[in-house]
C-alpha cells in the first residue's frame, strides 16, 4: 500500500484529446470582451478589406475612364462616374478610400490588441486565483516545474502568439472571402468549381488541425518534465554533487529535452 501511494502521489499531467472544444473558444471570447465585441472586430477587419478592394476598383475605373475606347463606349449617358472629371476628383476618391482603409486597419488592430490584452489579464488573474486558493495536496500532486510551464509558456502563447495568429487569420480570411465574391460576381458559374474546392479545403483543414493540436499538446506535456527536473536539481544540488550523480542528472535532462525538441520540430515542420 505504501508503494502504491508513493506511485500515485504525483498525478500524471492531464492532456486533452480531440478537437478544441467550443466551450474553450467561448470562454476566451467572453474574456476578451464578449461575443458582440468579437463580432465588431471581425466587421472591422472586413471593412479594412473592403476599403482595399474599393481603392483598387477606383483605380481600375479611373484607368478605364481615361481610355479612348471606354470614352467612346460611354456616349452621352452613363452613371455618375461618366463625366468630365479632372485628376483632382479621381485623386480625392482614391485618397478617401485609402484613408478609410488606414482608419479601419488602425481600429481593427487596436480593438484586437485591446481584446487580447483584456483576455490575457482575465485568464492570468484566474490562474493566479486558482493557484492561491488551491489546497496543499494540489502542490504535492503537481510538481513546481509543471506549474511553471503553465504560467510561462502557455500564458505567453495566450498573451502574444494567439493575438498575432488571430490577426493573420482574419486578414487572410477576409481577403479570400472578398476575392471569392469578386470572382463569383464576375463569372457566376465559377461557384460550381468553388463549392467542391471549399469542401475539400475544409476536410483537409480538419485533418491538419487534428494533427497540429495533438502535436502542440504533446509538446506541452513533454516540456513540463524538463522544468520539473530542473527545479528538483536545484533543490537537491548538494545531494547530487555529494553522490556524484551529475552525469546521471545530465543524461536524464538531455533525454527529456530531446523528447520535447522532437515535438517542437514537428510543429515547426
Amino acid at each position: 500500500l505504501a508503494t502504491s501511494a508513493a506511485r500515485t502521489l504525483v498525478a500524471a499531467e492531464h492532456r486533452d484529446k480531440g478537437q478544441l472544444s467550443s466551450a474553450v473558444v467561448l470562454a476566451y471570447l467572453r474574456a476578451a470582451g464578449g461575443l458582440w465585441a468579437s463580432l465588431g472586430v471581425v466587421l472591422l477587419f472586413g471593412t479594412k478589406t473592403g476599403c482595399d478592394y474599393a481603392a483598387n476598383w477606383w483605380l481600375s475605373v479611373w484607368s478605364a475612364h481615361n481610355g479612348e475606347a471606354e470614352a467612346a463606349a460611354r456616349g452621352s449617358g452613363g452613371s455618375w462616374l461618366d463625366g468630365d472629371h479632372g485628376t483632382a476628383w479621381w485623386l480625392s476618391g482614391y485618397l478617401l478610400a485609402q484613408l478609410a482603409g488606414v482608419c479601419a486597419t488602425l481600429a481593427s488592430q487596436l480593438s484586437l490588441a485591446m481584446g487580447g490584452l483584456r483576455a490575457s489579464r482575465h485568464l492570468a488573474a484566474r490562474l493566479a486565483s486558482s493557484l492561491l486558493s488551491a489546497p496543499t495536496s494540489f502542490f504535492h500532486a503537481n510538481p513546481t516545474g509543471r506549474l511553471i510551464n503553465v504560467a510561462t509558456k502557455d500564458q505567453r502563447d495566450v498573451d502574444q502568439v494567439l493575438v498575432t495568429n488571430l490577426a493573420i487569420t482574419l486578414m487572410i480570411s477576409m481577403s479570400l472571402l472578398a476575392t471569392l465574391c469578386v470572382v463569383v460576381a464576375s463569372i457566376w458559374w465559377t461557384i460550381i468549381l468553388i463549392v467542391p474546392l471549399v469542401a475539400f479545403f475544409l476536410r483537409t483543414r480538419n485533418i491538419f488541425q487534428k494533427s497540429l493540436i495533438e502535436i502542440k499538446r504533446w509538446g506541452a506535456v513533454t516540456r513540463s518534465p524538463v522544468y520539473v527536473l530542473f527545479a528538483q536539481s536545484l533543490d537537491g544540488l548538494f545531494t547530487i554533487r555529494a553522490y556524484g550523480a551529475s552525469g546521471h542528472v545530465l543524461g536524464r535532462m538531455g533525454a527529456l529535452v530531446d523528447a520535447n525538441v522532437r515535438w517542437d520540430l514537428a510543429e515547426q515542420a
